[in-house]
């Protein structure tokens, strides 16, 4: 297995890499590193002496040569995709492309000496061969996330207890190693049920050194992401999150915990995982309302911070990857969750209760959510009546279930919120789209008439 990582130059595919070679325990090559090893010059120099085309001719041969070997994560240079002989090697093998923001990669070199200045005539030349390729891959700083199609077999590298939710007990996934099948959803969030995967670890002779690997949606992750997270003072863990809800949203962040009688998540740490892949064949098992239930937290990335997420016309990976991007802003600034990445709270705050209280699907929850928060931020004078009704119309409130909650239980409920802080609960509003503000001191009476208004 030879993976490939292409991409513009300064978009950190050298970077994420050396992680992704790390995380399967396998080695790593750069192909400008591999040329100046063979050839005693640096790429930029040979360019300048003896000309791009006898470049690319030169590399085509490091390419072809590594494409024969094993078990290897590749890093190539920016303009390796201009060979279509490079382009049909790397169609045969596993091939990432990391997307980033031209305006990011413009930054990044600004105050450097790299040759490649014009990034916009870069990426007009090279677009069009990048995008023959429909895998992609992120840095999650600590970790790299994949999403792509039939991505299984990745794992195959990697000697670890796997524990899949029962919902894929008949659909003969392709993983090698010892699988363990689990009821997911939220009732395996307990302290007994750590107890028994603990004691399950032990009878399987693992020792701290030893991974795990989940497969299923967000309570899985939140779960063994915990076990894996405590077990020996830690060990290990991977994450292959299979509803469009676990995919945008625990994928990145590393919360992890269980439950606590009601209290959703109220035990529990930041443990981010070793690699996340994110196949979108898992997408197809879905039903309707699943994967309407994940296109909720899509929309809040939307409100947050990227406005194309709140409209129709991106690809299944492209909706995916720029969703993680957005929560992976607020992650990078504020990890520990006492500051901007509260935002991400947008929608959660009223509807983490409404889930409690009627079990609908979280997706489902946040959705209410928003609607009460957007309704909150035109109510505190934050958004005038045309951006409230420019946001509203964002929610479709057609693909909500129908419910009825008791607007003073939401309110108990809320008090025991993670987000409070003494007797004041903390709201993500908006002031505009892609403009979110902290609040408190929120009126009850007006959390009772968004809810009614809203929610019943």
């Amino acid at each position: 297995m030879v993976i490939f990582i292409i991409g513009m130059p300064a978009s950190g595919k050298t970077t994420v890499g050396r992680k992704l070679a790390k995380s399967l325990n396998i080695n790593f090559i750069d192909t400008d590193e591999e040329f100046e090893r063979v050839h005693k010059v640096s790429p930029v120099e040979f360019i300048f002496k003896e000309g791009e085309h006898r470049f690319r001719k030169l590399e085509e041969k490091i390419i072809t040569d590594i494409s024969k070997k094993n078990n290897l994560v590749v890093s190539t240079g920016g303009g390796s995709v201009l060979s279509k002989f490079n382009r049909d090697i790397f169609h045969k093998n596993y091939t990432f492309y990391l997307r980033e923001d031209n305006e990011v990669l413009k930054d990044r070199i600004k105050n450097t000496n790299s040759a490649f200045k014009d990034v916009d005539k870069i990426w007009k030349q090279r677009r069009v061969y990048y995008e023959e390729f429909e895998n992609l891959i992120l840095d999650a700083n600590n970790y790299p996330i994949l999403i792509g199609r039939n991505l299984l077999s990745i794992l195959d590298r990697v000697n670890s207890t796997y524990f899949i939710s029962d919902f894929f007990k008949d659909k003969n996934l392709n993983l090698k190693g010892e699988k363990i099948y689990v009821k997911s959803g939220e009732k395996l969030k307990t302290f007994d049920n750590l107890k028994r995967y603990y004691e399950k670890l032990f009878e399987l002779e693992r020792d701290r050194y030893s991974s795990i690997s989940t497969v299923g949606g967000g309570s899985m992750g939140d779960f063994f992401g915990m076990l894996s997270g405590t077990f020996m003072r830690g060990i290990p863990f991977y994450m292959v999150p299979t509803t469009l809800l676990s995919m945008v949203d625990s994928s990145v962040g590393g919360k992890v915990g269980v439950n606590l009688g009601n209290v959703k998540n109220a035990i529990g740490m930041t443990n981010d995982p070793q690699l996340v892949i994110i196949d979108t064949d898992f997408l197809k098992t879905l039903s309707t309302r699943e994967f309407n239930s994940g296109m909720f937290e899509v929309l809040k990335c939307g409100f947050l911070r990227d406005k194309k997420l709140l409209n129709n016309g991106l690809s299944t990976s492209e909706l995916i990857l720029r969703s993680l991007k957005v929560k992976l802003h607020f992650v990078e600034i504020d990890y520990k969750d006492f500051g901007d990445r509260r935002f991400l709270n947008f929608g959660h705050t009223i509807g983490h209760a409404i889930e409690l209280l009627t079990n609908i699907k979280h997706g489902e929850a946040v959705g209410y959510g928003m609607l009460c928060e957007i309704h909150l931020s035109y109510l505190n004078g934050l958004l005038d009546k045309e951006k409230f009704e420019q946001c509203i119309s964002k929610i479709d409130l057609n693909i909500l279930p129908k419910i009825n909650v008791d607007s003073e239980e939401v309110i108990k409920m809320m008090s025991h919120d993670k987000k409070k802080i003494g007797n004041s609960i903390n709201f993500t509003l908006l002031k505009d789209m892609s403009q979110p503000v902290i609040y408190n001191g929120i009126d009850e009476l007006q959390i009772k008439k968004v809810i009614e208004e809203y929610v019943n």
